[in-house]
């Protein structure tokens, strides 16, 4: 098993766990937070600031990303290609969620509340799968490992009986 994948692997964890907390966040929001009709961009903006639930959203969101985009350096920066791929999907698809939810509160428009849902969809599959490698590549190499020292070991049929 590759040990840069083990090292990305808590910073993954931690990652989905503010996925769950952005998602609670975000339904939350959707269901107790009314903007005024017909409101302006600008009057959007104003009722936002003074919207604790939309503030919570707006930074773990922005934490979400920064997250995000450490992940894929350090993948970079360790030459893995997992999580070069599942940190780079994951990354690119957090800062799309939040363009989504900034244009969300300017416009009140649901397509950009179902993209923002969607590209969180995208991010989420895009660590689990990165999850699922590294834990089936550490797994399997343990397996293997055991297996080689198991056919080794004297009196279990390995070389030399």
């Amino acid at each position: 098993m590759n040990k840069s994948a083990l090292k990305l692997k808590p910073h993954a964890i931690g990652m989905v766990i503010l996925l769950a907390v952005e998602y609670v966040l975000g339904m939350l929001t959707n269901l107790y937070v009314q903007f005024p009709a017909g409101g302006s961009i600008g009057q959007n903006w104003e009722f936002m600031h003074s919207q604790w639930l939309i503030w919570a959203h707006l930074i773990i969101g922005t934490l979400i990303i920064l997250g995000m985009i450490a992940l894929y350096v350090q993948a970079v920066k360790l030459k893995n290609r997992i999580w070069k791929i599942a940190g780079g999907i994951a990354s690119a698809s957090s800062v799309l969620a939040w363009i989504c939810g900034e244009e969300f509160v300017s416009r009140q428009a649901a397509g950009y509340s179902l993209a923002m849902s969607l590209f969180f969809i995208i991010a989420l599959l895009a660590l689990g799968a990165g999850l699922y490698q590294t834990s089936r590549r550490d797994s399997g190499g343990r397996r293997d490992a055991a297996r080689d020292n198991a056919s080794r070991s004297p009196g279990r049929g390995g070389p030399g009986n």
